[in-house]
């Protein structure tokens, strides 16, 4: 959401598109373009059809970049760009618990029309190197972007810290 919001407008024509719908899906009305194409499971014949509605729609906004997220929406993402010129980023946000000997694999397969990786901390970077034997030239390390504004002194609920003893 807070990438979203801080991209360019003059500079990005953003589009936000989810796998499902949520309220944070619903604030960015107004910022941005947000669709939905609802699969609960990509290896399923609605998550084939929402797929290749996902790639009518990019085709059809002109979409030169895909960004996805989290682990379903990267393998949308990568799926949906096949013979396409489209830059497809993927990101692994995590430890890589979830790694198993056929997902590892998987992965390592779609890495080959991933363009670029991120993930948010150097331990991710290593992870994702060891168990999908990527390339770390193809890896990028970004932190986690915070609004700090949210977190400044005088931002919070004066009241309740005063109920709660919280200076």
């Amino acid at each position: 959401v807070e990438t979203a919001r801080r991209l360019d407008p003059e500079k990005f024509e953003v589009h936000v598109c989810c796998l499902e719908d949520s309220s944070q899906l619903r604030s960015l009305e107004g910022v941005c373009r947000t669709v939905v194409f609802p699969a609960e499971r990509v290896n399923s014949l609605n998550g084939l059809r929402q797929m290749v509605a996902f790639r009518k729609y990019l085709a059809r906004h002109k979409i030169q970049i895909a960004h996805a997220f989290m682990n379903k929406t990267g393998i949308f993402a990568v799926l949906s760009s096949l013979g396409t010129q489209r830059i497809v980023i993927t990101s692994r946000l995590n430890t890589g618990y979830w790694y198993t000997p056929g997902w590892k694999l998987f992965f390592r397969v779609l890495n080959r029309s991933t363009t670029r990786v991120l993930t948010n901390s150097k331990v991710g970077r290593d992870i994702a190197v060891e168990a999908e034997h990527l390339s770390p030239q193809k890896i990028d390390v970004l932190y986690q972007g915070v609004n700090a504004e949210r977190f400044r002194p005088d931002a919070g609920d004066r009241a309740a810290c005063d109920r709660l003893g919280i200076p």
